[in-house]
């Protein structure tokens, strides 16, 4: 719950200083690894999240990256089965996807859980035959089995930028 708490006050603004740190290439792993466990953790979750938005991601693919149980946008708690249902969905809505992640806004390790909570950045260009649309949107993650086999629990989104190409 605690989590959850946590990503409603990061999406809304309210709860502090963020991480803001851009990446636009790969992070070298030596520098890393003297920058300590929290750096280590943030190119983890990084990479989980690059691959979690991979708009080439097949419908399987995409089912992989939660758990059996999330905490699903503002749908409340669904199961792998209406989780497989909306992916389809959007899949169809939007076959073509182009997603890339901005920033990491906010990464919180939970004290005594294999689980963190992140706040990231995504700016997205989604069309289908009749129309393109590109924002920016800002998610939040409660992320198990970091280092393991890493699961999405629960996801929020917040659209704060939208529009078609050329409205800017």
């Amino acid at each position: 719950m605690r989590a959850y708490l946590l990503a409603a006050l990061v999406l809304s603004g309210t709860a502090g200083p963020a991480l803001s740190q851009l990446r636009d290439e790969p992070v070298d792993p030596a520098a890393t690894e003297a920058a300590g466990p929290h750096a280590a953790l943030e190119d983890e979750v990084w990479s989980f999240l690059e691959a979690f938005i991979d708009g080439e991601n097949t419908h399987a693919e995409q089912l992989a990256f939660f758990a059996e149980r999330v905490h699903y946008y503002d749908r409340g708690v669904l199961a792998t089965d209406a989780i497989a249902r909306d992916i389809g969905y959007t899949l169809r809505r939007w076959p073509w996807r182009d997603n890339r992640l901005v920033e990491i806004e906010y990464l919180k390790p939970l004290p005594g859980e294999d689980r963190v909570f992140v706040s990231y950045v995504v700016d997205y260009e989604v069309a289908n035959r009749e129309r393109t649309v590109r924002g920016r949107a800002r998610y939040g993650a409660v992320i198990a089995g970091i280092g393991d086999e890493p699961r999405i629990e629960g996801i929020f989104e917040n659209i704060t930028r939208r529009g078609r190409p050329g409205q800017d």
